[in-house]
């Protein structure tokens, strides 16, 4: 299969990105990680609050994507903490939230930008939000 240039340019503007993917949907977890590696981005997966948190802590990413359903410490508590704690990494978040105060308070806790994934097409979801990026 013939490769597009756009996506070996992209490829390489992402070559030395870090990702910190945090959500715990194996399948979102899947189809991101694989678009943005395909994309040549260097992506960590957690798949809760309390992991996702020290992983932040021990190794700053380039960007963080943040589902805000997780068990353990809730998303939005991840973001506070580590908005608190002086962390200023990007972050983008992807969830089933779609309430216009959702995105408020996600907004207004820090996070860079808040995109919605709806539940019932959750992988189609993550692979568009890949391809945006």
């Amino acid at each position: 299969m013939r490769r597009r240039c756009t996506d070996r340019v992209a490829g390489e503007q992402f070559a030395s990105m870090k990702l910190l993917l945090i959500a715990d949907n194996p399948a979102m977890q899947a189809t991101l990680a694989r678009s943005f590696q395909r994309r040549g981005m260097q992506v960590v997966v957690c798949a809760d609050g309390a992991r996702a948190l020290d992983r932040w802590r021990a190794a700053v990413p380039d960007v963080v994507l943040l589902d805000l359903s997780l068990p353990g410490i809730d998303g939005l508590d991840v973001l506070q903490a580590a908005r608190r704690e002086g962390l200023t990494t990007p972050v983008l978040i992807v969830t089933a939230r779609g309430a216009v105060g959702d995105r408020i308070l996600g907004l207004n806790t820090g996070a860079d930008d808040y995109l919605t994934a709806h539940a019932a097409g959750g992988a189609e979801d993550a692979t568009a939000v890949g391809a945006a990026w």
